[in-house]
């Protein structure tokens, strides 16, 4: 790197860095305090003292089989923001209740019991547009008096009195918080009448990886090869963590068909690259020369001779989420004639190679480069906004640098930020805003 382009990235850096350590703007979640009362908790305690125990603990649950948990009521003051009130009905034995949150700012106090009644309970502030998932622990060990803090929640199941759970995440059963006003998911169900596109199963040997993935392929409704290649190709899009990303978990090949049914977006081709297994996740997508050139240079090509994709660099994308929106932005950067656009959601930017550990490895090399053609969609929660082990950078600054740093230096990014956390029950939405973005028509 030249003197005078290693001048000008440290410029960038140190703007963005300064940004990032400002404190949170407006719109932030709030930290979770335990002061407002919740109206139907105050109600029930006087109710306790006018009817019984018995009576009002009754109608406490006849309500919650009714309307179902978590309740959901108004901050008298504050329009955007919900008091969310957890609740856990006690049996014998039950000496403390957790509230494990998915994706939240830091730990929820844990619950407390309603004098002289089998209600366990816990009110936290949210906002309106909240989405997430909890699960509820009774007897969690943490709080078991001696033991060590739990770094990140674990454990747990599903709230009973809570009908909406999470199939989106891996291994675990979580109850969903919905506020009023959360972002729809309009694309994500398959829709009577609309044409569905074809998932082509493959399996790939790489050469340069010495090793095999698997791979699906989705084609269009009405996918018509000849007359494709005629036109020059359809645009494609590549999905890392792709046996999540067309499945159930993030159904993004229903979100192309509803899309493409809504004339939103064209004839377009998925490529879904799967994973040899959970445990080379990070080697393969925390940024890996050999693996971003398995995928321009070994992947594309052999699908390019099976089906009708473009070789337009602006008309290929890169989607993944968490470790696989690094990957996207990395693949883009090391193979721009070859991907020309991201789809980065809750992307890993705090990661750095051991020779160079400084958190933000990426974010140095787009500022210490050229300006590449590459367009962005970013999204990422408020919620995540905890700092990572050894008090690295939360996901949510960490993102914000790396958005501060393309503006910089001149990319053109659609970036966005969602009451949301880390989490596959927010990424299946807002998969299809970024294959809007990046293929739907431009503003």
């Amino acid at each position: 790197m030249t003197t005078r382009r290693r001048s000008a990235a440290l410029c960038l850096i140190a703007h963005a860095m300064v940004r990032m350590a400002t404190a949170q703007p407006p719109g932030a979640p709030p930290s979770p305090p335990s002061t407002i009362d919740s109206p139907t908790m105050a109600a029930l305690r006087t109710s306790v003292g006018r009817v019984g125990t018995g009576a009002a603990t009754r109608a406490f649950w006849d309500r919650a089989r009714t309307a179902g948990l978590p309740l959901l009521e108004d901050v008298p003051g504050d329009t955007g923001q919900m008091l969310v009130t957890f609740a856990y009905r006690d049996t014998a034995g039950i000496r403390n209740v957790s509230v494990l949150v998915y994706g939240w700012v830091g730990p929820v106090p844990p619950m407390e019991r309603v004098p002289g009644t089998d209600v366990w309970f816990r009110s936290v502030p949210m906002r309106k547009d909240t989405r997430l998932t909890y699960t509820l622990l009774a007897n969690d060990p943490a709080l078991e008096p001696g033991a060590p803090p739990a770094a990140f929640p674990s454990g747990g199941g599903p709230d009973p009195f809570n009908p909406a759970i999470d199939s989106a995440s891996l291994g675990s059963h979580r109850s969903i918080i919905l506020g009023p006003r959360a972002m729809p998911q309009p694309w994500i169900a398959e829709r009577p009448g609309v044409p569905r596109g074809a998932l082509h199963e493959h399996t790939y040997r790489s050469a340069l990886l010495g090793a095999e993935r698997p791979i699906r392929v989705y084609t269009p409704p009405g996918y018509d090869s000849a007359a494709a290649r005629r036109a020059g190709g359809l645009p494609v899009a590549i999905f890392f963590d792709g046996q999540f990303y067309s499945n159930w978990i993030v159904p993004s090949h229903t979100t192309i068909d509803n899309l493409i049914s809504e004339r939103r977006i064209p004839l377009m081709i998925g490529i879904f690259v799967g994973l040899e297994s959970r445990s080379t996740r990070l080697g393969d997508l925390m940024p890996n020369p050999k693996y971003a050139d398995f995928v321009a240079t070994e992947l594309l090509p052999w699908v390019r001779e099976r089906y009708a994709i473009t070789n337009d660099p602006a008309r290929t994308a890169a989607i993944g989420s968490s470790a696989g929106g690094i990957a996207a932005s990395y693949l883009a950067f090391r193979h721009p004639g070859v991907v020309g656009a991201v789809g980065s959601q809750s992307g890993s930017y705090w990661w750095a190679p051991p020779a160079d550990p400084e958190p933000g490895w990426l974010q140095r090399q787009y500022a210490g480069a050229p300006k590449k053609a590459i367009r962005f969609w970013m999204d990422i929660g408020l919620y995540e906004a905890r700092q990572g082990n050894g008090g690295s950078p939360s996901m949510l600054n960490v993102n914000r640098h790396f958005r501060d740093v393309l503006r910089a230096k001149g990319y053109e990014v659609e970036y966005r930020e969602y009451a949301a956390g880390h989490d596959y029950l927010h990424w299946r939405g807002t998969v299809g805003e970024a294959l809007l973005h990046l293929f739907g028509p431009r503003r």
